[in-house]
């Protein structure tokens, strides 16, 4: 029975579409393998656009466009005109015409893509997430006036750099802010400070630059929390960031730019931070945490023989703290 998909108008539309989500070249041949296409049998070139077709010309010939779709889905379900097409049905999404073409003769195939090179389109109630996460999110205050960033886990305990808080005696006379940002109309949140509480919790590693430490009971009531789990992140990835930069009201370092380097448990990236910014929650296009941010300037690539150096941030990544506090008896 032949596919629904392999009427040309559909076919049309989902080369448009997946020249869209999958505009580089790694994704492109990822998709295809896990296809159980034969990447080095179909002729491609620098085009996303030309790529996608002959990609789906080979997937028709070979039977595979379902196949094809189906993983597109499964990392675009709330796509509705991939929902559609997947069912053989176009879609006659708008595509921004109307307007005199000043670029290359087959350039309007390619109107309303993802520019950057990565999809960053994300639904609404992505920022909705932010924010909630974001609630979790203190500055730190030392005594000697130095600040930095935390964020508050599960069991009333706040997680930030040993350079921001090194030792327990510093950590008893510092204090966090949380909701320390403005609000729409400008003017500052109502705002709580609390003491840290590290006689009954704290714990500390220079090594992995994390400091945890207790907050009074029922400050994750109030705040929320931010649950430490192996989320796994990957070079080419996009992070978002939640912090306090220069001390300064709470602010987001969103996903415009992308993981450099994964590995020896670090993660290096792009994203915007300040001084101020130490020890701030890195989060996954998901909002899963997945580092927690210490370091930039210029660096080295941890465990690698090329002693080049890259202008980057570097975070901790958070599977190195979950080992670290399992050796300790404490769950993350």
């Amino acid at each position: 029975m032949q596919s629904p998909m392999n009427d040309q108008a559909v076919l049309t539309e989902l080369r448009k579409l997946l020249a869209a989500l999958y505009p580089t070249d790694a994704d492109q041949r990822r998709l295809a393998s896990e296809a159980s296409l034969v990447v080095g049998a179909i002729p491609l070139s620098s085009s996303a656009f030309n790529n996608w077709h002959q990609i789906l010309h080979y997937a028709k010939h070979n039977r595979k466009i379902d196949a094809l779709v189906a993983l597109a889905l499964d990392e675009y379900p709330e796509n509705e005109q991939l929902r559609l097409l997947a069912r053989g049905e176009a879609s006659r999404v708008l595509d921004g015409g109307g307007f005199a073409w000043q670029g290359p003769a087959n350039g309007r195939a390619l109107l309303e893509q993802a520019v950057s090179g990565k999809p960053a389109l994300v639904p609404v109630a992505h920022l909705a997430v932010g924010l909630q996460r974001a609630r979790a999110v203190a500055k730190v205050v030392r005594p000697d006036g130095g600040t930095g960033t935390g964020f508050l886990i599960p069991g009333d305990r706040l997680l930030t750099n040993h350079h921001v808080l090194p030792d327990a005696a510093l950590a008893g006379e510092s204090h966090v802010v949380f909701n320390y940002q403005r609000a729409v109309a400008g003017h500052d949140e109502p705002s709580e400070t609390l003491r840290l509480e590290p006689a009954r919790l704290f714990l500390t590693d220079a090594d992995d630059d994390f400091t945890l430490v207790a907050v009074p009971p029922g400050t994750a009531a109030r705040w929320g929390s931010i649950e430490l789990t192996r989320s796994p992140v990957a070079k080419g990835e996009l992070v978002n960031i939640i912090q306090h930069p220069g001390g300064g009201p709470k602010q987001m370092g969103l996903s415009f730019d992308v993981v450099a380097f994964v590995g020896a448990g670090r993660v290096q990236y792009l994203t915007d931070t300040q001084p101020g910014s130490s020890g701030a929650p890195v989060f996954d296009a998901r909002w899963n945490v997945v580092a927690l941010h210490h370091s930039g300037g210029w660096l080295m690539e941890p465990g690698s023989s090329d002693k080049r150096v890259y202008y980057r941030n570097q975070g901790i990544l958070v599977g190195q703290i979950i080992d670290r506090l399992a050796s300790e008896g404490v769950s993350p």
